[in-house]
């Protein structure tokens, strides 16, 4: 899903959106108008990783039954306001798997690669109770249940130097348009031991000079 925008410095401001980027509407005009699509979904990744000692778990058992990852009380439904490009979730809150890589290792069997959902831009928390938290549930093959019942937990660990929405080392409180969030969780058998988070930029797509005519 995608929008057009007008302008530099785009930036996805919680009160705004683009509104400072965006026109209402374009005149009539002979001259040639440069456009900029950028994506208007967030995506999310989850890596899962363990240990080799005796403190390791399952991802992936003799009979190649994967670990699940589920994100939990989230937004699935989404409008674009055309007007300002601000993204406001819809309907009621809802848990999703995300998608199994299809390789499911990377190097070794302690590290997965990416497990892929894209979701609506939206905040994480939507006040202090559990069920007003986007959480994600990890659920291993042998039945073991890991649980992040508040993403806003989680820090930046890294952030592309294209991403002005968010700082390092600051709290992760929303998912922005066009932003990849990448979480590794380390798993033992006494629990998540470690949770790093980084946010990367998807490819803008970028049009050259096109003459166009408004009837």
């Amino acid at each position: 899903m995608t929008t057009t925008l007008i302008g530099a410095n785009l930036k996805y401001a919680t009160d705004k959106g683009y509104a400072s980027s965006i026109y209402w509407a374009i005149g009539a005009t002979k001259d040639r108008i440069k456009i900029t699509e950028m994506h208007m979904m967030a995506q999310v990744n989850v890596i899962l990783k363990t240990g080799t000692g005796s403190d390791k778990v399952v991802l992936k058992d003799a009979s190649d039954n994967t670990a699940t990852v589920k994100l939990v009380r989230y937004f699935s439904n989404g409008k674009v306001l055309l007007g300002n490009g601000q993204v406001q979730t819809t309907g009621t809150t809802t848990s999703n798997n995300f998608k199994v890589p299809s390789t499911y290792f990377t190097t070794d069997n302690e590290v997965t690669d990416k497990y892929f959902y894209n979701v609506v831009p939206q905040a994480l928390s939507r006040g202090s109770a559990v069920n007003e938290h986007v959480g994600i549930e990890i659920t291993t093959p042998d039945g073991n249940v890991y649980k992040v019942n508040d993403l806003t937990s989680i820090e930046a660990s890294s952030v592309d130097a294209s991403q002005k929405d968010q700082i390092t080392n600051e709290a992760i409180t929303r998912w922005f348009p066009g932003h990849i969030y990448t979480y590794s969780f380390y798993l033992s058998k006494t629990g998540i031991k470690d949770i790093t988070a980084t946010i990367t930029n998807w490819i803008e797509v970028t049009t050259p000079d096109t003459p166009i005519q408004i009837e």
